[in-house]
């Protein structure tokens, strides 16, 4: 569905592969995989095709603009697998319009971690629902095991990996919407 979608706003917006791949930086045959399903992006990779394209990264995720109530089935959540597969995202409200947070299940596998350091404008707030998540703020880690939370400024650099031994699952909420 992804891929299906960023094809689509590439030929709405007469790029041919060899355009979007100048105007990303990405591969043409990894672009092109990307659009069949066969690879998926970074998170970074996924927000500068988004930026190439001209579309907000929550289109991209968005089945149907609905109204101020969304009522989800877990099986119904837009989903992202990332990080080599390692992480899903869910996206827990991708469809409301103007919305001022953004909801997101997360699920990493032992062993996965973000790709470099991440900042931004906003907030963010999670709390691990099982498992074991360090979280790399300014150098300075935090064990995140069942039941802890955080709250912080996305303007801190932030990583973060799951040591393991099993999965981590994770509800993370970030304001404003980067998705």
């Amino acid at each position: 569905m992804l891929g299906k979608k960023l094809k689509a706003a590439r030929r709405e917006r007469g790029y041919s592969l060899e355009e979007l791949a100048r105007r990303t930086g990405l591969s043409k045959s990894f672009l092109s995989q990307v659009e069949n399903g066969k690879n998926s992006p970074s998170i970074s990779g996924l927000t500068r095709i988004a930026q190439a394209l001209g579309v907000a990264l929550s289109d991209v995720f968005a089945d149907e603009r609905g109204g101020q109530v969304c009522f989800q089935k877990s099986a119904e959540r837009p989903a992202f697998d990332a990080v080599r597969g390692r992480l899903r995202l869910e996206f827990g409200a991708s469809q409301v319009p103007n919305r001022k947070m953004e909801p997101i299940f997360l699920t990493l596998e032992p062993g996965g971690e973000s790709r470099g350091t991440h900042t931004h404008d906003g907030e963010e707030f999670g709390t691990v629902l099982e498992g074991t998540l360090v979280l790399d703020l300014g150098g300075r880690e935090y064990m995140m095991e069942a039941g802890d939370s955080i709250y912080f400024s996305s303007t801190i650099p932030h990583r973060w990996r799951n040591p393991g031994p099993g999965v981590m699952r994770a509800v993370w909420v970030v304001t404003p919407p980067t998705f």
